[in-house]
C-alpha cells in the first residue's frame, strides 16, 4: 500500500513538472505581429511610379461612421443632461405631485432625445452598396 502511494504521488508530480514546463520557458517578450506592430511608415515612390488608389467606397463609411459618433455623442449628452436634470428636480421635491411631475419631464426628455438621435440617423445618407460581382457565363 505504501509503495502504490509514493507511485502515484511521483506521477503526480511528474505529471505537474511536465505540464507546466512549456509555460515557465515562454519567451517573456513575444515577437509583435504585423497587426500588432500597426501600420509601417510608406515608403518613399520611385519617381514616375504611380499610388495605388483607395477603395472608392471607404471613405464614405468612414464619414458615416464619423456622423454617426457625433449623433450618437449628442444622444447621451442629452440623456445625461435629463438624468442630472431629474435628479436636481427629485432631491428638491417633497411632495409626490412634485415628484410625479419630474418623473414627467424626465419622460419628456427621453422622447425628445429619442426623436432628435432618430431624425438625425435618418439624415445621414447610406454609402453606396457594392457592385454585385458579374455572373459568369457557362458553355454548353
Amino acid at each position: 500500500m505504501n509503495r502504490s502511494a509514493a507511485l502515484a504521488a511521483s506521477v503526480l508530480a511528474g505529471v505537474i513538472l511536465f505540464t507546466s514546463a512549456p509555460a515557465a520557458f515562454a519567451d517573456s517578450r513575444p515577437t509583435p505581429t504585423p497587426r500588432q506592430q500597426g501600420a509601417m511608415p510608406a515608403r518613399p515612390l520611385p519617381a514616375g511610379a504611380v499610388r495605388p488608389v483607395a477603395d472608392v467606397r471607404v471613405a464614405p463609411r468612414d464619414a458615416q461612421a464619423a456622423a454617426r459618433r457625433v449623433v450618437n455623442d449628442a444622444f447621451k449628452a442629452a440623456i445625461e443632461a435629463a438624468t442630472a436634470k431629474f435628479d436636481v428636480a427629485m432631491a428638491a421635491a417633497t411632495t409626490a405631485a412634485a415628484k410625479a411631475a419630474a418623473h414627467a419631464a424626465r419622460r419628456l426628455d427621453v422622447a425628445a432625445a429619442i426623436a432628435t438621435r432618430q431624425s438625425a440617423l435618418a439624415a445621414i445618407p447610406k454609402p453606396a452598396p457594392k457592385a454585385p460581382k458579374p455572373k459568369p457565363r457557362f458553355s454548353p
